[in-house]
């Protein structure tokens, strides 16, 4: 009997792992996306270079496109609700403007989620809602925030990370592409 119990207890620990499992994003870490428009799809690595509360350095890199990098400032780190959807300018260091945000959520968007459950994002409002099937990442399941607008559209999955609420996938994106978040390195 003893033996059940703590085998049952190791089951139930790490299925609450399994999850629960947020990494840890941080200076030097890679995100790889895959970015879908109507064209096709394309890879794109993003390295955090420069992380701060006041500031954000993202370098990128795309096969056939080139590399680039964004600087996210702390008005936009702590208020953003527009992502950057623009052409990838290779060879550019673009200042995101204070409304746009890249990879992640700001501040604000992520208390609205926890205090509202609701945010708005590219001017569309969503809601947080149960995740209809488990979001893997690195082959693992990973906890999100599962969001989608009014009539189910647009859907957006967020890294359950008040530290860094990275976008890991965007489906039925309303001003943009689609976007998945692949892997973290």
């Amino acid at each position: 009997m003893k033996r059940l119990l703590a085998a049952s207890f190791l089951l139930f620990s790490f299925y609450g792992f399994a999850q629960n499992n947020v990494p840890v994003i941080k200076q030097g870490s890679k995100l790889n996306y895959s970015i879908t428009t109507e064209n096709g799809s394309i890879q794109i690595l993003v390295k955090i270079d420069s992380l701060s509360p006041s500031y954000l350095k993202l370098r990128w890199s795309a096969p056939e496109v080139g590399t680039g990098i964004w600087e996210i400032k702390a008005k936009s780190l702590e208020s953003a609700n527009t992502g950057r959807w623009s052409k990838l300018e290779p060879d550019a260091n673009i200042t995101l403007p204070d409304n746009e945000i890249v990879v992640l959520f700001s501040k604000a968007q992520w208390a609205s989620i926890q205090k509202d459950k609701k945010t708005e994002f590219d001017m569309v409002q969503y809601t947080v809602k149960k995740n209809p099937q488990p979001s893997k990442l690195n082959d693992k399941d990973v906890d999100v925030v599962y969001l989608e607008n009014e009539d189910a559209t647009s859907k957006l999955w967020i890294l359950n990370s008040p530290s860094f609420p990275a976008i890991i996938k965007i489906s039925g994106n309303k001003a943009g592409p689609d976007a998945e978040l692949k892997s973290v390195e």
